[in-house]
């Protein structure tokens, strides 16, 4: 349900309760592994900066963007974060606070905060947010309808941390050079959790090509606006994601890197120094790609869909 005026004040009485209930681990406003040379961000013929032996930080960070209540479910999914990974810091990203963290982290980059004003749709807004903070402090990102399975410490192993500055996983798989009809393509990395080292290189192309196609949606009075869920999919969804860190990753190693590289992984998978993940370490219990059941051994993560389902459901162009 859509909010109206009266009900803001619900909304701000439900996220200050996530913050109490959040309060023995939660660090709000605290960025101590914030790189200063953030900005340049659109150069991409910078060489990456990071070294192998730096760290990702123990930050866990969630978004909740556009005027509908947070709810219980989400209040619930989102304590699991914090109460699983004990000295991790969480924090909740509103309209408002977002826009405060880009005029703070980005501030050579004013180009990056007309974007934002600009842009309409809460969903894009939601996606450009998750590289943005990736890109300036790193952590885990990931949806409000996602819960933690398994600590956050437990995910890699000290060589695989060392060795890479960027984590994702699969979301569907064809495992053929079929493409899906519903995604047009035969294999996605998904993004509603990615785990990066501040200043990855590989997030700063994501972010570089994700306000470039929202550039090219924003020559109209009316502002940045996707026409459709497909105009979504490929502007900041996972098409683009997937598309750029393809891109990324070739550049990276020499060679073309494709979505047959993303097919068949069945145990972690280093690509230059992006480890990509099993199917069912972020997307157990679809019926699909060989994703197993939920509450197996590969499993890292639950995600719950209903973010996904409620967007396509708004978003009724």
């Amino acid at each position: 349900m859509w909010i109206n005026r009266t009900s803001r004040s619900r909304r701000s009485i439900l996220l200050l309760a996530l913050a109490s209930l959040l309060s023995l681990t939660l660090i709000v406003g605290l960025h101590p592994c914030r790189r200063k040379d953030v900005y340049y961000i659109a150069n991409e013929s910078r060489p990456s900066s990071i070294g192998n032996d730096t760290v990702f930080p123990h930050k866990v960070w969630q978004t909740w963007q556009g005027n509908k209540q947070l709810e219980d479910e989400p209040l619930r999914l989102a304590r699991t974060w914090v109460e699983m990974n004990p000295g991790y810091g969480y924090e909740l990203l509103t309209d408002d606070s977002a826009r405060s963290y880009i005029t703070k982290t980005f501030p050579y980059r004013a180009d990056i905060l007309q974007i934002w004003d600009r842009t309409r749709d809460y969903i894009l807004r939601a996606d450009l947010i998750r590289y943005l903070v990736l890109l300036g402090d790193g952590g885990l990102y990931t949806d409000m309808d996602t819960d933690c399975t398994r600590p956050i410490s437990e995910w890699l192993s000290d060589e695989q941390a060392k060795a890479v500055d960027l984590v994702v996983g699969i979301e569907f798989d064809t495992r053929s050079d079929d493409v899906r009809a519903d995604m047009d393509a035969a294999a996605q990395l998904c993004s509603w959790s990615i785990m990066a080292k501040p200043g990855s290189r590989h997030i700063q192309h994501v972010t570089d090509t994700v306000l470039a196609r929202l550039q090219e949606l924003g020559n109209t009075p009316a502002g940045i606006h996707a026409p459709s869920i497909d105009d979504v999919l490929r502007t900041t969804g996972p098409r683009v994601f997937t598309n750029a860190l393809l891109s990324s990753m070739s550049k990276q190693i020499g060679v073309p890197i494709t979505t047959r590289n993303l097919s068949y992984i069945e145990e972690p998978k280093v690509i230059g120094s992006v480890l990509i993940l099993p199917i069912s370490s972020f997307a157990s219990g679809q019926e699909h790609s060989a994703s197993k059941p939920w509450g197996n051994e590969q499993q890292l993560l639950s995600h719950h869909w209903s973010g996904f389902h409620t967007w396509k459901l708004d978003y009724d162009h």
